[in-house]
């Protein structure tokens, strides 16, 4: 099994960052937005409340918000989606006990180790969304479980399912 970051992060022995886990740095990398320019940023907001509810005007206009948030940010945030608070605490918490699992536990969902190594698979977790291609892991762990049209889960931890 490849390292994960979380088991780097824990380790004792990291005195430096592995240069697989550090991406080089460009010169456009090195500028900083100013405070008064991260201020002006602001994430996009979707309401879904009014995707479903609101008038033939608002659902329109949160579409267009959408679109663009999907063209120029590639993320937002949903507000008014009715996922109970608990229930988001919840997931969070059994996504950290899965990477509380051992290696030999989380092994079988790296891409490397896959029934049928694609990006299609069901459950895959790593460092990388693709090992195979990209030279420097990212700073991070994932876990990505798909779950329409068929849902899938790992076994462990039983919470996530």
């Amino acid at each position: 099994m490849g390292i994960m970051i979380k088991d780097l992060i824990e380790s004792s022995d990291l005195i430096s960052v592995p240069s697989k886990h550090a991406l080089p740095a460009k010169a456009g990398d090195l500028t900083m937005l100013t405070e008064e320019e991260v201020e002006q940023v602001t994430l996009p907001v979707i309401d879904f409340s009014l995707l479903i509810s609101g008038s033939t005007d608002q659902r329109s206009k949160v579409i267009e918000d959408l679109r663009n948030a999907c063209m120029h940010w590639g993320f937002f945030m949903v507000v008014n989606h009715g996922v109970p608070e608990s229930l988001k605490e919840e997931l969070i918490k059994s996504c950290m006990n899965f990477f509380d699992l051992s290696p030999e536990e989380k092994s079988i969902y790296e891409v490397e180790n896959a029934i049928d190594p694609c990006i299609l698979d069901p459950i895959i977790c790593g460092t990388n969304f693709n090992p195979a291609s990209e030279s420097v892991s990212f700073w991070r762990d994932y876990l990505r479980v798909l779950v329409h049209p068929v849902f899938h889960s790992p076994p462990k931890p039983e919470g996530l399912r």
